[in-house]
């Protein structure tokens, strides 16, 4: 029982060694080592929110300036959560994701103050949905999961307009697999894929937020492309079903929600085509 318990210790020990390590690292190198490193490799779970926090600029890449930045951190949370307060527009029972998303919309300018019912549209739901995966994966306090929720939207919509990248992936589906992308044309379904779900939201609510993680790891190392290869290998789990389907409410269903146990298989292979095919980083990439 001794033993187990020193070599406990030790384990433990050895973790928050090399996360001291981490930090002093990042505080030495380029950030764009650590950008490269979330594109090529797997984020070990107990890295990943200081790793996060640190590309997304969360933190500085200096160590010694932690605890300044994240001191300014707490006390504009503290103040934009108390200014919504003030104005009535949250309370106690707001649900947290959606207490995230008027204070994001308050620090861009974008909140309606006149009314604190917020009208949804495709980007604040995907708000949302970020926010709530975000507080799935982490067993870290609001103020943390806010402003990685905050800085990875930021980012995700530099890139990521549905839109836009609808149109893309039409093009890529095509090339890919011209029979699948002949039927769900024929049917009038390709052009409404749930896109918002899959490139505004970045899967958060289609996929579990463990499965779902692996993806954001690259996508906060800047390879957006990766969800290009995702959506494609969401259709091809699904592939002999969606050709017998020809409405597009069952397909919108079948696509909805993945579970646990397909979804890391679904990731699996997105992955691989995606390294096989160059590992591009943009959609523009070839």
């Amino acid at each position: 029982m001794r033993r187990k318990r020193e070599q406990t210790n030790n384990d433990a020990t050895k973790k928050t060694t090399k996360k001291g390590k981490l930090s002093q690292c990042t505080e030495r190198s380029d950030l764009e080592k650590l950008e490269i490193f979330c594109v090529r490799f797997p984020v070990p779970v107990i890295y990943r929110p200081l790793v996060w926090k640190l590309v997304l600029g969360v933190l500085p890449p200096h160590y010694s300036s932690h605890e300044y930045v994240w001191k300014q951190r707490q006390e504009e949370y503290q103040d934009l959560h108390h200014a919504l307060e003030v104005m009535s527009i949250v309370n106690k029972d707001t649900p947290t994701n959606m207490t995230f998303m008027k204070m994001f919309l308050l620090v861009e300018g974008l909140l309606p103050l006149e009314d604190q019912n917020v009208p949804e549209n495709d980007e604040q739901s995907a708000f949302i949905e970020i926010a709530s995966a975000i507080m799935n994966m982490y067993d870290e306090e609001e103020i943390d999961c806010y402003w990685m929720t905050a800085q990875f939207y930021r980012q995700c919509m530099k890139y990521n307009h549905a839109k836009e990248m609808s149109g893309i992936f039409q093009a890529f589906l095509k090339k890919e697999d011209i029979e699948l992308f002949n039927h769900l044309d024929k049917i009038k379904v390709l052009s409404r894929l749930p896109y918002s779900a899959w490139f505004t939201g970045v899967f958060a609510s289609v996929l579990p937020a463990e499965a779902v993680a692996r993806i954001w790891d690259r996508l906060i190392g800047g390879a957006c492309k990766l969800l290009l290869y995702v959506a494609l290998s969401l259709l091809a789990a699904h592939r002999k079903v969606i050709l017998g389907l020809d409405r597009l409410e069952p397909i919108k269903q079948l696509l909805a929600k993945i579970q646990p146990n397909r979804a890391d298989g679904i990731i699996t292979e997105a992955i691989d085509m995606w390294e096989k095919s160059g590992s591009h980083l943009r959609p523009d990439a070839t």
